[in-house]
């Protein structure tokens, strides 16, 4: 599989040393199926498109896919990193936009509910461009703001998708969250509401360098995973969202180097 944990000494494009923990990295022909191209990733393994809906949400566990393979792998090392939590919430988030954040957490959110088999909500808290209810195909109606407003509940607002072990959770109105999304304490009870009626919750935090939302979600307890795409975000950019976490004294769980296009050797991998 193309995902990976590597150490600190790990370092994204070659120009900067993170200090983050791990980095799960996504190589090759990760995600060159939402690009449309067909290309050999080992012998006797091509990209299985007919796994991948054209959104990019995963569809059949059934292929022999690498891009599926990299998103079990992924959850995995999730659920390792955050063990002995009973009911863990993981945000992914970016220090910019167009890095592929809502596509990771709405993979993340499928393979939870269908490999793991664990009752999960994916929670969509983007204050600007919310993509999820799109990407699922449900209305946005009552969702986050109202939550966190005490206008509905969780169980109320939720859409049930996929089956009876996966649910999301739309973002609502935009204006009313952008305040909201900033407060730690109502996001640490919300939290604790969520976590008596799901084992994982995923959520789809806004960029770091775009709002406080990611932050806060970081501050009230949540771990963070952050999306870096390859070719796109500069080294400078990261900088600036790392320094953002330490700043809040918000450590990372780790980092998805994402839109890998060329092979990683695998003596890389065994060399971190």
């Amino acid at each position: 599989c193309s995902v990976a944990p590597c150490g600190q000494r790990e370092s994204l494009h070659g120009a900067t040393h993170t200090g983050w923990r791990y980095t799960w990295m996504t190589g090759s022909d990760f995600f060159n199926g939402l690009l449309g191209k067909r290309e050999r990733y080992r012998p006797g393994i091509t990209m299985k498109r007919a796994s991948v809906k054209k959104n990019g949400l995963i569809e059949d566990f059934t292929l022999d896919s690498p891009y599926v393979d990299a998103y079990v792998t992924l959850y995995e090392q999730l659920c390792l990193s955050v063990a002995g939590q009973p009911s863990p919430c993981i945000v992914v988030t970016s220090a910019g936009r167009a890095e592929g954040r809502s596509t990771v957490a709405a993979n993340l959110a499928i393979v939870s509910a269908r490999i793991g088999r664990r009752k999960t909500l994916l929670v969509d808290a983007e204050t600007n461009q919310p993509s999820l209810a799109r990407m699922f195909d449900v209305e946005e109606g009552v969702g986050l703001s109202n939550v966190l407003e005490g206008e509905a509940t969780c169980s109320s607002a939720a859409h049930a998708i996929g089956g009876d072990k996966l649910s999301l959770l739309t973002s609502g109105a935009v204006g009313s969250l952008r305040g909201l999304a900033s407060n730690v304490e109502r996001l640490r009870t919300v939290r604790a509401e969520w976590e008596a009626e799901a084992e994982v919750i995923i959520v789809d935090a806004p960029p770091l360098l775009g709002s406080g939302g990611a932050v806060a979600w970081g501050q009230s307890g949540a771990g963070l995973l952050m999306v870096v795409r390859s070719g796109l975000t500069r080294a400078a950019v990261l900088q600036r969202a790392a320094q953002r976490l330490r700043v809040a004294h918000v450590e990372p769980l780790g980092v998805v180097l994402n839109r890998r296009r060329h092979i990683i050797p695998g003596y890389i991998y065994r060399w971190l």
